[in-house]
């Protein structure tokens, strides 16, 4: 269900091809630093790896997050 979401939000992501996606782990005291994968669209393992990443926190009780606009490279 979750490659059907990001398949159809990112449908025309080719026309941005240095775009990047932002995973995020956010604890649920919110007193935790939040990691976050900016993950390249145009990489076919970082977003399937990044994405387990994130499954496996929120498995541990951390929320996941998908944030919806595209990101530059670059961003710490």
């Amino acid at each position: 269900m979750t490659q059907t979401f990001l398949d159809r939000l990112l449908y025309r992501s080719g026309d941005f091809p240095n775009a990047h996606l932002t995973l995020t782990a956010m604890h649920p005291d919110g007193n935790r630093s939040t990691p976050s994968r900016h993950t390249a669209l145009n990489d076919p393992h970082a977003l399937p790896h990044n994405l387990n990443d994130l499954m496996a926190a929120n498995t541990l009780g951390w929320g996941a997050f998908v944030s919806i606009g595209l990101r530059r490279a670059g961003l710490s």
